[in-house]
């Protein structure tokens, strides 16, 4: 609806864990930016990456790290973090920072302002 209304494919993101919407949305609007949210494996998001053709992924904070964030970065994917809702300990505001200058390429969440 958005598409015909003027917005252009690149204004939009599509980010869910479930691989059957990812794959739909691939099959329907293949030139909408699609990111593959994954909890704690990077090996899973990789592959759950390349069945939906996208190099976009996002993980929990909680189980990522600047090495696969650097790694993921040369091998031109665009990795995302988001905070762990789950975390026991509590959110690491530097993290992503630090991350960043490895590849890191955003983060998602609803709560921007505990960032600031």
């Amino acid at each position: 609806h958005y598409l015909e209304l003027g917005w252009e494919p690149e204004d939009f993101s599509f980010a869910s864990f479930d691989l059957k919407i990812l794959k739909g949305v691939h099959r329907e609007i293949p030139q909408i930016e699609r990111i593959v949210l994954e909890s704690w494996s990077a090996v899973r998001a990789l592959y759950r990456a390349k069945q939906v053709n996208t190099a976009s992924l996002s993980m929990d904070q909680q189980y990522i790290w600047w090495g696969f964030v650097l790694w993921a970065a040369r091998h031109n994917h665009k990795v995302y973090t988001y905070p762990s809702k789950h975390a026991l300990l509590p959110l690491d505001h530097k993290k992503p920072a630090k991350w960043a200058k490895h590849g890191l390429h955003g983060i998602i969440t609803d709560k921007p302002e505990i960032f600031t």
